[in-house]
């Protein structure tokens, strides 16, 4: 998602469409995925 979002540059209602998924869902894995990748980067 992160992909999609930052670099293929999809709103988060575009992913949630492709991926067949409830935005509430698109923004809540996007929010994770950073606080993650921000974790790893530290």
């Amino acid at each position: 998602m992160i992909v999609l979002r930052y670099l293929l540059e999809y709103t988060p209602g575009e992913i949630a469409e492709l991926l067949e998924l409830p935005r509430g869902t698109v923004n809540s894995r996007l929010r994770r995925g950073l606080d993650s990748l921000k974790e790893r980067l530290e």
